[in-house]
């Protein structure tokens, strides 16, 4: 997805888009009410931050705790939640 030429091939729009879009379907009906455009991008801020997490050796570095990728997705999920329903 961060790949700069991903566009140009088609491929976002072949493998990504689809599922994207029924995501976003989705967040519309879990979260009515938004303003135009929240839907789309709370979509997109929680791709960037499930891709953040894709990198374990940062986090160790920030992190005294040894076991701390052991919680990442539940920490992650618990972030995103909060900002889409805030």
């Amino acid at each position: 997805m961060s790949d700069p030429g991903a566009h140009e091939r088609g491929i976002l729009a072949e493998y990504f888009d689809p599922m994207a879009r029924d995501f976003i379907q989705v967040m519309r009906k879990a979260l009515p009410n938004k303003p135009p455009g929240f839907h789309e991008w709370a979509y997109m801020f929680g791709v960037g931050a499930i891709t953040g997490t894709a990198l374990p050796q940062r986090i160790a570095a920030l992190s005294d705790l040894g076991n701390i990728n052991d919680f990442r997705y539940d920490y992650l999920r618990s972030v995103l939640v909060a900002g889409w329903r805030g």
